[in-house]
C-alpha cells in the first residue's frame, strides 16, 4: 500500500464537516502550525536572513485598496461539487501516477481559494467547512525550511520532454503563490489569527533566495533581477504564468499587511517581467512558455498570460503592462 495509507479515491463528495470542527479551529490552531509541517528532507544550510535588499525594482505604485471584483481568481464561483478530479474520502485532491497516489499542494490550494469565494458568495456554511478541510491538509503536508513552509510535490516533474527531472520532494514557486493567497484570504475575511500566522510563514519563503539549496522557489539571477520560479531547475526555467501567479500571492498578503518587504519583492517581480518581456515574445505567434527552452503551449496558456499581464496593471498602476498584453494579443489569437 502506498504512503497515503488507506486512501479511499472517488470521485464525487458532499461535505457537511460539523460545526464543532469550525469551533475547535482556534484551540488547535497553534499545535497544527508545530506539528503540521514534517522536518522530512531538512536542509541541513545554515539559516541565514533571506531578505535580500539589493535586487532591481522600479518603483511601482502597489495598490493597497483593491476591490475583491479586481483581485486574481475571484470569478466563475461557486464552485460545485467538483466530480471532475481525484480526491480522497475527504474531498481532498490527489494525483494518480502508476496507480499511486499523491496529495496535490497546487489543486489543494485552488479549491481551498474556490470554497472561501463561495462561501462569501453564497453564505453557505458547507463551503467554509471544505475550505478549512483544505487549508490544514495543506499545512500538514507542509515542510518547513529557512524559517518558512513550503508545500511539496512527491511526484517527480518533467516538463514538455526536456530530459530534465525534479526529483522528490521539491516545491514551485506557483503553488506557494496559491498557498500564500489561501491563508491570507482567510485572514482577510475572518481574521483568523492562525491563517495569518501561517500566510506570515509562506511569505518568508519568497524572500529566501539561495537557490543552491535544498528547498527553494525564488533567486535573484545574475544581472540583479528576482525572479518566481514555478519548476526550480538548474538552470532555470523561467516560466511565464507562474512568476506572475507567484506575484499574485504576493499581492493577496500585501492587501492584508502592507508589509515594505512584500511590496519591494512585488516590484521586484514587475521590474523583472518588464525587463525580459521581449524574451517571452514570440513575434507573431504564441508566447513562449519558458525562457530556458522556448517551448510553444497552446493558446489557453497564451491567452491566460494575456491576462495576467493585465492584471499586472491592476496591482501596480502602470499601463506598460497592459500594453504589453495588447502586443501578445495582436501576436496572436
Amino acid at each position: 500500500m502506498n504512503y497515503l495509507g488507506r486512501l479511499k479515491i472517488i470521485r464525487s463528495f458532499k461535505m457537511n464537516m460539523p460545526r464543532l470542527y469550525a469551533l475547535l479551529i482556534s484551540i488547535i490552531g497553534s499545535i497544527i502550525i508545530i506539528l503540521g509541517c514534517s522536518d522530512k528532507g531538512v536542509d541541513n544550510k545554515p539559516y541565514v536572513n533571506p531578505y535580500v535588499p539589493n535586487f532591481q525594482f522600479n518603483n511601482y505604485n502597489i495598490a493597497t485598496d483593491l476591490d475583491w471584483s479586481q483581485r486574481w481568481y475571484t470569478a466563475g464561483f461557486p464552485v460545485d461539487e467538483y466530480n471532475s478530479y481525484a480526491h480522497d474520502d475527504r474531498g481532498i485532491p490527489v494525483s494518480i501516477y502508476n496507480n499511486q497516489y499523491y496529495y496535490h499542494p497546487f489543486l489543494i490550494a485552488a479549491y481551498g481559494i474556490g470554497c472561501l469565494i463561495s462561501y462569501r458568495q453564497t453564505n453557505d456554511s458547507s463551503y467554509l467547512d471544505r475550505a478549512y478541510v483544505f487549508a490544514n491538509k495543506l499545512t500538514q503536508l507542509g515542510n518547513r525550511f529557512h524559517g518558512g513552509i513550503y508545500m511539496p510535490y512527491m511526484l517527480s516533474a518533467s516538463i514538455h520532454g526536456s530530459g530534465d527531472v525534479l526529483m522528490t520532494p521539491w516545491y514551485s514557486g506557483f503553488t506557494q503563490g496559491y498557498a500564500l493567497s489561501l491563508y491570507s484570504r482567510f485572514y482577510e475575511l475572518f481574521g483568523d489569527s492562525r491563517m495569518k500566522a501561517l500566510a506570515d510563514s509562506v511569505f518568508t519563503t519568497f524572500m529566501y533566495t539561495d537557490s543552491s539549496s535544498n528547498a527553494w522557489t525564488c533567486m535573484i539571477d545574475s544581472a540583479g533581477y528576482y525572479w518566481i520560479e514555478e519548476y526550480p531547475f538548474h538552470p532555470p526555467e523561467h516560466v511565464f504564468n507562474g512568476f506572475m501567479v507567484g506575484i499574485n500571492g504576493l499581492d493577496d498578503y500585501y492587501l492584508i499587511t502592507h508589509n515594505v518587504e512584500c511590496s519591494e519583492l512585488m516590484m521586484g517581480g514587475l521590474t523583472t517581467i518588464a525587463h525580459y518581456f521581449d524574451e517571452w515574445r514570440n513575434p507573431g505567434g504564441i508566447s513562449y512558455y519558458c525562457l530556458r527552452h522556448h517551448h510553444i503551449p497552446d493558446l489557453s496558456y497564451h491567452l491566460l498570460v494575456i491576462n495576467l499581464l493585465r492584471h499586472m496593471t491592476q496591482i501596480s498602476g502602470d499601463s506598460t503592462f497592459s500594453i504589453d498584453a495588447d502586443t501578445l494579443y495582436s501576436d496572436y489569437h
